[in-house]
């Protein structure tokens, strides 16, 4: 869910650029890495290393999306 909120608010603020457009993919794509690895072999030795870099994007994401969204703060 903090994914799909991320997203509306880069799309909502229009902070959507090439920093939150590549986060939001590695964000994927680990998600992804992460399916496959549980759907098939589902070692937690190879699952780990794709859950983190998913939980990295993340963070890094809102982090991103909090230093943009905070200059455009008016202050009336």
């Amino acid at each position: 869910m903090l994914f799909y909120a991320a997203c509306i608010i880069a799309f909502v603020t229009g902070t959507a650029n090439i920093v939150v457009l590549l986060l939001a993919w590695g964000y994927a794509l680990s998600k992804l890495a992460h399916m496959y690895v549980h759907a098939t072999a589902n070692r937690l030795r190879q699952r780990r290393p794709a859950f983190i870099a998913a939980f990295g994007c993340l963070v890094l994401l809102w982090v991103a999306l909090a230093v943009m969204c905070g200059g455009q703060v008016r202050q009336d």
